[in-house]
């Protein structure tokens, strides 16, 4: 069995900011109502990104959402709501097991007796289509 670790960090977008609204994580409360420099949250994550893909580490990121421009005039026009989000890294783990042949063939006639039951709805709807028209 093999396994592979997948670290996913979700780059800091324009719209970061240091609120204090993150129960529990002590770097909120500390930086609460500080002044916030996203350019440089996000270049620090960058950052950490080429250290782990140096040390081996697959990585991935999450791209940070469009931030609506109020003076569009599509976007005045249409309501809607923006949710800004940072995400925390988390862990992907992908696992190959064997599967076994009793559930091998159980799938294996899942899938058969599923086409069976299209077909016979298809031809019940056909014969009774055709028988309705040839009564008419």
């Amino acid at each position: 069995m093999t396994f592979i670790e997948i670290n996913f960090d979700g780059l800091i977008g324009p719209t970061h900011n240091y609120a204090g609204l993150s129960i529990g994580n002590v770097a909120s409360h500390r930086n609460a109502g500080g002044t916030s420099r996203p350019r440089a949250a996000a270049l620090q994550g960058l950052a950490k990104m080429r250290v782990l893909m140096r040390l081996g580490l697959p990585q991935g990121f999450l791209l940070p959402h469009d931030r609506p421009n109020a003076d569009d005039e599509i976007h005045r026009l249409v309501p809607n709501t923006v949710f800004a989000y940072t995400v925390s890294p988390y862990r992907v783990v992908h696992r190959e097991t064997a599967q076994s042949f009793g559930s091998y063939l159980t799938q294996l006639c899942a899938v058969v007796g599923g086409v069976f039951t299209v077909f016979g709805l298809v031809d019940g709807a056909l014969y009774n289509g055709i028988k309705a028209v040839k009564q008419d």
